[in-house]
């Protein structure tokens, strides 16, 4: 940014911040160097230009000052999101923290799809945390804008929920008297099957399985014996 002066003997001076997040500089440098062209002004945060000009008949005006807020940075933007791309079994919430140290944030806004392409500009104002529910997989996208137009890159966060109970079967029934062989079948349209879990369910003496935690199993009875349905973990 720059500033051009129209004088006819013109000084000026400029009050210039420390940083970006240093407090406001006091509007009060006096102004002695002569100002041959446009100024420019590229420090974040408040600047002051102050300046007076003289005529020939050496009148000279009252100190005049511009203000300059200049805020490079784009705001920054937190969740507190702790299962991102982790299947879970509940609704999930989300909080959203934003920031910008020099302008302020003036917005933040969010978007959810199934596709992880949807734009927050067009999105939802956030105001408070947001809860999602719905089944499958959720992308949950924000980002925030400051009071200089900068805008933050969206950030995605990928919600997995699965509510529903896998499907099980553990075969037929079956009455042996040595080792047999044991097939489940188990789907799960959401998150998918995780694990396998045969156990004795009922009756006396005892069965061993040759993998207790697959879907197919070796079972052998201590006697003749009904095997009945695994549990699925």
């Amino acid at each position: 940014m720059s500033v051009s002066l129209s004088p006819v003997t013109m000084v000026h001076c400029r009050v210039v911040p420390t940083s970006n997040t240093a407090p406001t500089p006091s509007n009060s440098c006096t102004p002695t160097t002569t100002y041959s062209t446009a100024i420019a002004i590229s420090s974040e945060g408040t600047n002051y230009i102050r300046y007076k000009s003289t005529d020939t008949a050496g009148n000279v005006e009252t100190v005049g000052s511009s203000i300059v807020k200049v805020d490079k940075a784009a705001p920054t933007t937190s969740d507190d999101y702790a299962n991102n791309d982790v299947w879970v079994a509940s609704s999930q919430s989300i909080t959203l923290t934003p920031a910008d140290a020099t302008s302020g944030v003036a917005s933040t806004k969010y978007c959810t799809d199934s596709s992880n392409a949807c734009d927050p500009t067009t999105g939802t104002s956030y105001t408070t945390a947001v809860t999602i529910s719905t089944e499958g997989i959720t992308y949950y996208r924000y980002e925030s804008t400051d009071n200089a137009g900068n805008v933050q890159t969206t950030i995605s966060r990928t919600v997995k929920i699965d509510k529903t109970n896998p499907v099980v079967s553990a075969g037929s029934d079956q009455t042996e008297g040595s080792s047999f062989t044991q097939v489940a079948a188990a789907s799960d349209v959401a998150s998918g099957i995780a694990s396998y879990q045969w156990s004795k369910q009922s009756g006396t003496g005892s069965v061993a399985f040759g993998s207790a935690t697959s879907a197919s199993t070796t079972i052998t009875p201590d006697n003749r014996r009904h095997v009945r349905h695994p549990r699925h973990g």
